[in-house]
């Protein structure tokens, strides 16, 4: 099990994307310095052949990572890799 610093786990930290943000940062002993938010807002969807939202980015190589909380697909899984999964919703 992952422990987190406490130093490394504010108030702001305690959203879904704030844990996954601060897992990141502690798991790859790495600071996030930049945030690059897809134009069209969405996650990614395969439409026409092509891929939109934040798996476009990833696939494209416009940006290394995406954090968010994304449903693992098929059609994803062939374009993108994961990392096991971080938080897990019921």
């Amino acid at each position: 099990m992952l422990r987190i610093p406490s130093d490394k786990f504010s108030s702001q930290h305690r959203s879904s994307f704030g844990a996954v943000y601060t897992l990141t940062v502690v798991m790859f002993d790495t600071e996030l310095t930049y945030f690059k938010v897809p134009t069209d807002m969405a996650w990614g969807t395969l439409e026409n052949g092509s891929w939109n939202g934040m798996v476009k980015m990833v696939h494209s190589n416009q940006v290394d990572i995406a954090i968010s909380e994304f449903t693992m697909t098929k059609n994803r899984l062939d374009v993108v890799d994961y990392t096991m999964p971080l938080l897990f919703k019921r």
